[in-house]
């Protein structure tokens, strides 16, 4: 700040004043201290400033499962916004663990029970005798929820299904056996990234997507259209979700706005993985 001073001709009080916009400094004396910052390529130093104005400019960003495409977007929809407003993002991860993240308040989100129904009548649309419903973690609130959606949709239109637990597909044998004993004919994930593997063990074992088997993900993450044949998904819009979430920690909308964006809409996404 002294060297910017000096190259502007003015005090250092001056350029302090000019940077936080904390008292009146002339036109002229400003557009000196403006052309002194750019040739010098002055930054100011943001701990030094977080210590003299008690206020931080970082923003803690905790995820659910940082190797999970789904949320690398949500991330950049935060970090966006943040950026924009002058802010830097310190990005955490939970590992799914409510007690790791208990302090975390979620702040929007989409409806997983709409979700689930949604990937319930993308399968019938197929035609579905008999469903399997390949969920994580029914403690998470998200995937309970879809698969609560998934399986009100079966018993509306009486479709046979059976859940199964995603850490289980690691005995590939006994999962393929399921298959084929039960005549399952459709398969429901939690999520793409496991709609990804049972795709892959499928295929391993000779069965065709979606002739014998049709598969729904959800999220929309970039790799479901990298996969033969590309999957159908439930897109929750994640970049949208962390951008919304950063404008409401900003507040950068007023009260009656968040009360039409606390859900956000989804939309489903039809592609090869499934019958048409």
């Amino acid at each position: 700040m002294k060297d910017v001073a000096l190259l502007a001709g003015c005090s250092v009080a001056t350029v302090s004043r000019a940077i936080n916009n904390t008292g009146y400094v002339k036109a002229q004396t400003r557009s000196q201290i403006d052309r002194a910052i750019a040739e010098l390529n002055y930054q100011p130093n943001e701990a030094a400033r977080t210590l003299y104005k008690r206020k931080s400019k970082m923003i803690g960003l905790l995820l659910p499962d940082i190797s999970n495409p789904f949320f690398t977007l949500i991330a950049r929809g935060v970090e966006d916004v943040a950026v924009e407003h002058g802010y830097q993002v310190l990005i955490g991860n939970s590992d799914n663990d409510k007690e790791k993240a208990k302090a975390y308040l979620t702040t929007v989100s989409t409806d997983h029970y709409e979700g689930g129904q949604r990937q319930a009548e993308l399968v019938i649309e197929g035609g579905c005798n008999y469903g399997l419903v390949v969920h994580e973690d029914l403690t998470i609130d998200a995937f309970k929820h879809r698969v609560k959606g998934v399986v009100s949709i079966f018993k509306e239109h009486g479709i046979s299904y059976k859940t199964y637990l995603a850490q289980d597909l690691n005995d590939e044998g006994s999962f393929i056996n399921l298959i084929r004993t039960r005549n399952i004919d459709s398969i429901i994930c939690s999520n793409d990234l496991l709609a990804i593997k049972v795709m892959g063990i499928l295929q391993q074992h000779n069965l065709q997507i979606p002739e014998d088997v049709q598969i729904v993900g959800y999220d929309n993450i970039p790799f479901s259209t990298m996969t033969f044949p590309q999957i159908s998904t439930i897109d929750q819009s994640a970049y949208r979700l962390g951008e919304l979430a950063m404008s409401k920690l900003l507040k950068l909308y007023d009260h009656q706005d968040y009360v039409e964006l606390e859900k956000v809409a989804i939309s489903v996404i039809k592609r090869s993985s499934t019958r048409h």
